[in-house]
């Protein structure tokens, strides 16, 4: 006999959290009747899903489960992809539109995860309007990207810091007049608050950046 269950099952009022094999014992009624061992499979199943946004995509996985999986990806429009029979590759896609993007992993035995990312877009642009910065994706769990655009010849300075102070970026643009653009991995710093700082003009503006 096979049981299954998705995260836990229940077998004879006691709960169980993997998979195991149990061995029963069914007693004859009468001094002449055979003994039966009965033999039950309990196939437990608890898929993990991921999304992360990594170089410009939105990569989504399962960390466990019954393979095959039916992947699916959807932005805020729809569904965008999906992956019929999947043995534990990925499913990748390139965000073109800002909003929220929810994966959805089911396993072979109907076993189902989900995961968002929020695609958002951030900003710092100063009060002569010559000055504006964007970053993006915020929140992240791996790269954010700047674009900066300067209408001016000025000195301008881009630093990231920790909330504890600890300095992971600093970029300075010495006479700078028109577009940069970089892409930052954040992916091997803890998980937490960081705060955006642009520095011109012996004017410092702050924004903030969560890493999850």
């Amino acid at each position: 006999t096979a049981l299954v269950g998705c995260d836990s099952l229940s077998y004879k009022g006691v709960i169980y959290y993997a998979s195991t094999i149990i061995s029963d014992t069914a007693f004859g009624g009468s001094v002449t009747s055979c003994d039966s061992v009965l033999i039950s499979y309990l196939i437990e199943s608890d898929p993990v899903a991921e999304l992360e946004f990594y170089n410009g995509n939105l990569i989504g996985y399962s960390k466990s489960g019954v393979e095959p999986f039916l992947y699916q990806i959807y932005g805020p429009s729809g569904l965008i992809a999906n992956n019929f029979y999947n043995l534990g590759d990925t499913l990748t896609i390139a965000p073109i539109e800002l909003g929220n993007y929810y994966f959805i992993c089911t396993d072979n035995l109907g076993c189902i995860d989900s995961s968002y990312f929020e695609f958002a877009l951030s900003s710092i642009n100063n009060d002569d309007d010559n000055f504006s910065l964007e970053f993006f994706p915020n929140p992240t769990s791996n790269d954010i990207n700047i674009s900066l655009i300067s209408s001016d010849l000025q000195n301008i300075n881009i630093k990231i810091k920790s909330i504890l102070g600890q300095e992971i970026f600093n970029k300075n643009l010495f006479n700078f007049i028109g577009k940069y653009s970089e892409t930052i991995n954040l992916s091997q710093f803890p998980k937490g608050i960081y705060i955006m700082s642009v520095e011109l003009n012996r004017t410092i503006y702050n924004s903030k950046i969560i890493l999850k």
